[in-house]
């Protein structure tokens, strides 16, 4: 997770409304995206061994947060090239992962998540529980493949990108076929009536 500054016995936090917010925009990204059940399957598959950067509200060139799971479950986490290495393992389900985190500095934290989309580029996963548990912490962890260099764009840009790219298609992709089978089929029409 990224390392916000949180006072838990106040429940103070300076970018509390930005991760909020952030949260709330992805909650209505995943409404509007196609989620392949298959591909959630493969979950594992497609974490292991990979550089996954954490989009986050804060996501900055200067602060940025990675992730990598290696297939022996070590978890490794780095804040700024600072690494904590924790552990993750399948949880529960087929599609399950506990993480124990170990941040650079020292502090520990066990999390279980499902993962809610799934593919090569990007996952997101979703903390186990309930909303109302989730006050306090942030309740996604939005992953990208490190490769897609972010220098000088927004979470809030990436989050419009990945909603753009996975959009559900499907009426629009219905209403075409529907078009050229029409006009092909008019056509093979007139063909045999001549």
């Amino acid at each position: 997770m990224t390392m916000i500054e949180w006072d838990e016995t106040t429940h103070s936090n300076k970018s509390q409304g930005s991760w909020r917010d952030f949260e709330v925009k992805i909650s209505k990204v995943l409404e509007d995206i196609n989620v392949d059940p298959n591909q959630l399957l493969g979950f594992f598959d497609v974490l292991k061994d990979k550089r996954w950067l954490e989009v986050d509200a804060q996501l900055s060139e200067a602060d940025q947060t990675l992730h990598v799971f290696k297939s022996n479950g070590e978890y490794l986490i780095s804040k700024n090239g600072s690494v904590g290495i924790g552990h993750w393992q399948q949880f529960d389900t087929k599609t399950g992962i506990l993480l124990r985190k170990v941040f650079p500095d020292g502090r520990q934290k066990n999390e279980s998540y499902d993962p809610v989309f799934v593919h090569d580029d990007f996952i997101i996963l979703k903390k186990h529980g309930n909303k109302a548990s989730h006050i306090s912490e942030q309740r996604y962890l939005f992953l990208m493949d490190e490769s897609f260099q972010v220098n000088e764009i927004s979470a809030d840009e990436i989050l419009e990108q990945f909603a753009r790219r996975y959009a559900k298609t499907a009426p629009i992709v219905i209403i075409i076929f529907a078009i050229v089978a029409t006009v092909i089929l008019g056509i093979l029409w007139k063909m045999f009536l001549h």
